[in-house]
């Protein structure tokens, strides 16, 4: 339908004062009337057609207000799958799990190749000892060594001389001492007493008695002209020997063995304190100047009697002899 205005509405509608009207709601009421009014007139005249009047432009009218949120509408179609996405970042190791049962021994793998000598070890603790073995054959005798005069062999004391005899060494000479025969107490044996002693060590002053040492006499002897005289000794090395033997009763020593001395088997007085058996060479030395009798120690002759030594071969009462050897 179109509408149509006469020229006093179009004036009238012109020259209205649109500014007095600050609601939005003022200007349609304002414009509805106007179309009625127009619609009113044109009823009553006839068909002829007015000319539309441009009056001048309004001023822009304000935005509406947001209308009432509407009922939510039915759902959509499912979209189209999306593309597969980048991996992630590898997530932290959970906790560790607990052990679980040991499985089947499983089938022996082929031997491996034999590998290089390791280092060696510890050593282990000593073993039990084993028993005994068998004793073996005797071996060859060995070539004899080189050695030097007293790079070794034995040492003993040649009792009633003052030398050794031709190819042993000399290492002192001396005066047979021992305890005094009638006291119960000291020593029981016979000493090689130096000729030369040495007193480095501090002592005491004067007499103290405790243990003294004594000459010793031979008393009673084969030959007379010993008799009260202190006897003397000699302490002799023999090279390349490693054993020595005193042999009672016999003056000469076994095969393969060499006879240092020999002489006469001697000792204490039964009646006095017992001493050792020693061998006195049979050309005893006597010290000079001492042929006068002193009891101190003694040495008499040891004769066989057959009530303990078989007789023959011993002779009863008879002086016996002895022999040192070496081997």
């Amino acid at each position: 339908m179109e509408i149509h205005f006469s020229s006093t509405h179009l004036s009238t509608i012109a020259h209205y004062n649109w500014y007095g009207c600050k609601e939005i709601y003022c200007c349609i009421f304002i414009v509805g009337a106007f179309l009625l009014a127009g619609q009113t007139e044109h009823t009553r005249v006839s068909n002829d057609r007015y000319r539309f009047i441009h009056g001048r432009d309004g001023v822009p009218g304000r935005d509406g207000r947001d209308g009432v949120i509407g009922p939510q509408g039915t759902p959509g179609f499912p979209g189209f799958p999306g593309h597969k996405g980048n991996h992630g970042e590898l997530g932290k190791p959970g906790p560790q799990g607990e052990r679980g049962e040991t499985g089947p021994q499983g089938v022996p793998g082929p031997l491996g190749p034999k590998g290089s000598v390791g280092s060696i070890g510890l050593p282990g603790t000593p073993g039990m000892k084993g028993q005994n073995g068998n004793t073996g054959s005797k071996g060859e005798k060995g070539a004899r060594g080189n050695s030097s005069a007293l790079s070794s062999g034995v040492v003993y004391i040649r009792w009633g001389k003052t030398s050794c005899r031709s190819g042993a060494n000399l290492v002192y000479r001396g005066t047979i001492g021992t305890t005094y025969a009638g006291h119960g107490g000291g020593g029981s044996n016979y000493l090689c007493m130096p000729d030369e002693p040495q007193y480095e060590l501090s002592y005491k002053p004067g007499v103290q008695g405790y243990s003294p040492m004594h000459g010793v006499e031979y008393e009673e002897t084969v030959t007379s002209h010993r008799a009260n005289h202190n006897a003397q000794c000699a302490t002799c090395l023999v090279s390349n020997k490693e054993v020595y033997l005193m042999i009672p009763a016999r003056a000469r020593c076994p095969s393969e063995w060499t006879r240092e001395y020999y002489g006469y088997l001697m000792a204490e007085h039964i009646q006095n304190d017992r001493t050792e058996f020693i061998c006195v060479d049979s050309a005893m030395n006597t010290v000079p100047g001492s042929q006068n009798h002193i009891s101190a120690g003694h040495l008499y002759h040891v004769e066989g009697h057959c009530d303990g030594v078989p007789c023959p071969p011993y002779n009863n009462y008879k002086e016996l002899n002895c022999v040192v050897c070496t081997k």
